[in-house]
């Protein structure tokens, strides 16, 4: 690794020691609470947001999918 590599590194790398942040702690409610949002989801997502490591909100998106040839057998009807 050349010089200007490895000085590059060291900057990006954090310090041994250095706060880079809050811990996020995961109790049994919030365990529970996630694992409702994932529950029969078939399509989309479950974000977690995170203030000064703490969980403040749950989002689901649910996406429903419908398979084109049964959209179009119901428009000849």
């Amino acid at each position: 690794m050349n010089k200007i590599a490895k000085r590059s590194l060291e900057k990006t790398t954090p310090l041994e020691g250095s706060r880079m942040g809050n811990a996020v702690h995961i109790d049994e409610i919030w365990t529970e609470r996630i694992l409702d949002s994932i529950r029969g989801l078939e399509y989309g997502t479950v974000q977690i947001i995170v203030h000064d490591g703490r969980i403040v909100q749950i989002e689901r998106t649910e996406r429903k999918r419908f398979e084109a040839s049964l959209a179009k057998k119901k428009e000849g009807e």
